[in-house]
């Protein structure tokens, strides 16, 4: 049991008994682990204002590479993004994102690509103005490097090519777009080809009308409760209004 050196993101933290705190965090390297930090809520010189979310902190640590939690020794911060808070919208996208790192990934399991979109997130998030397009493209970037990511390019059914002005209906239950023959015999609902190209080509930013936003979002919404059986608390907060 060495001592580990890495970068990482809060996503939960709870008190344990007076002085002690548990904390969830998302690492660079070795993804997702669960900590307890001794005197996590009373100690000013190793843990002050370290181990809270809307931070990239440095950790050291000592792996419990049996069952059990990691052992925190020190945490620095490297970088803050407090003030998000204040901001209804973007403190509930930054929320939402700490949900999809800590429902959709399992402990130690390594993304670090997974690590670097949570960390640009909070700098979007702290130096733009938060946009719909910004919020879909990052969360279908998550879905995509974690494997989740619905078939836009291919029939789910047969797996023949599609082309963009064919893409015009989406099986939820098969997870990806169907050719005309296949929506002969297969649930599914239809959209405007234009819609469906967009998420082939994940040009978001072009996604300008509002209608189609919504649908967006409820397309990707639809889909992970189905497939992934979640249910995320903060997705009504950060999806346009039909």
């Amino acid at each position: 049991m060495g001592l580990v050196k890495d970068q990482a993101i809060v996503l939960k933290k709870l008190s344990y008994g007076e002085s002690d705190r548990i904390v969830h965090l998302f690492t660079r390297t070795f993804g997702k682990i669960s900590g307890i930090a001794k005197g996590g809520n009373k100690s000013i010189r190793r843990f002050m204002n370290t181990l809270e979310p809307l931070r990239i902190i440095e950790i050291e640590y000592f792996d419990n590479r049996m069952k059990g939690l990691s052992k925190i020794q020190n945490a620095y911060v490297l970088e803050d993004f407090q003030g998000i808070e204040k901001d209804f919208r973007k403190f509930s996208v930054a929320t939402f994102f700490m949900e999809v790192a800590d429902r959709l990934t399992k402990e130690k399991e390594p993304n670090p690509r997974l690590f670097q979109i949570l960390c640009s997130t909070y700098r979007e998030l702290k130096n733009t103005e938060v946009t719909f397009q910004k919020i879909l493209r990052l969360l279908l970037d998550s879905l995509e490097v974690l494997g989740f990511l619905p078939n836009f390019k291919t029939c789910v059914h047969c797996n023949r090519e599609v082309s963009n002005g064919n893409k015009r209906f989406f099986s939820n239950q098969k997870g990806g777009i169907l050719c005309e023959t296949c929506a002969r015999t297969n649930l599914h609902k239809t959209y405007s080809p234009e819609l469906l190209t967009f998420f082939s080509h994940l040009e978001i930013s072009e996604l300008k009308d509002e209608g189609y936003l919504a649908l967006a979002f409820e397309i990707i919404e639809n889909f992970i409760r189905y497939h992934l059986d979640v249910e995320f608390k903060s997705f009504k907060f950060i999806k346009p209004v039909p």
